[in-house]
């Protein structure tokens, strides 16, 4: 198998595993913490104090943006380590793909690596709990919108080359390798960030709408993929040469 093949075969297993995250292995779980919107279970006996607490910030900030309610609380589910969590809620043996984190809209849960895990550098580990639960908040079945939200909303963004951007939302390389990836979830938050701020002024509650039915572009004020990607390339290099 090439190496793009196995990557997209990798990258197929991860949404796969997604959509059957009901059977994950939480067995050997203790609670950790009940707060008012969520209930944390931990593999180990690691601090979690301010990974709760920012959890608390971003539930109550994305309810208040985008003006949603919601009844149950979420529950989160806390690996040691992230071979043992891709091992529990994906079945692999060893790590085919360095991810930490995986939300569960329909159930309200997210699955994550230890926060103090080496595997993604410790800024990344420290954002990627509110990454996975603005999944839950805000879910959308199209990956550009969903993961793209989520970078924008972690404050995960970091600088792209204006130059080299995608003509269209197929160029976003999402599940072909690592740095493919890293480089699509990045481009698709700058993109949400584009919608949100730019094209809808503001309006979130807006954006909720489109994430329910994103390929109507006519409900972010575009006629078609062009033009939002036309608009959001000059955005990027207008912004680049401010």
């Amino acid at each position: 198998m090439t190496a793009l093949r196995r990557a997209l075969f990798v990258g197929a297993m991860v949404l796969l595993a997604a959509g059957r995250a009901s059977a994950a292995d939480i067995g050997g779980m203790h609670l950790y913490a009940l707060t008012e919107h969520f209930t944390v279970y931990a593999e180990d006996a690691a601090d979690y104090g301010g990974m709760v607490a920012g959890l608390e910030d971003q539930y109550r900030r994305l309810v208040a943006k985008y003006d949603l309610a919601f009844d149950k609380r979420v529950a989160v589910y806390v690996y040691r380590d992230q071979l043992s969590f891709v091992k529990k809620v994906f079945g692999w043996t060893t790590v085919e793909m360095n991810v930490a984190g995986l939300a569960d809209p329909g159930q309200r849960r997210l699955f994550m690596t230890s926060i103090h895990d080496p595997c993604k550098p410790a800024e990344h580990m420290r954002k990627m709990p509110r990454h996975e639960l603005t999944h839950v908040l805000l879910p959308s079945g199209m990956v550009w919108v969903r993961e793209g939200i989520a970078m924008y909303e972690a404050d995960m963004l970091v600088p792209v080359d204006a130059g080299a951007l995608p003509r269209t939302i197929d160029d976003l390389k999402f599940y072909r390798s690592d740095e493919d990836t890293s480089a699509a979830y990045n481009l698709a938050g700058w993109l949400a960030k584009y919608i949100v701020e730019e094209l809808l002024a503001g309006d979130a509650p807006r954006f909720v709408r489109f994430a329910r039915s994103p390929t109507d572009l006519a409900a972010i004020g575009v006629t078609n993929e062009k033009a939002l990607m036309d608009g959001w390339r000059a955005y990027l290099v207008a912004a680049a040469t401010r």
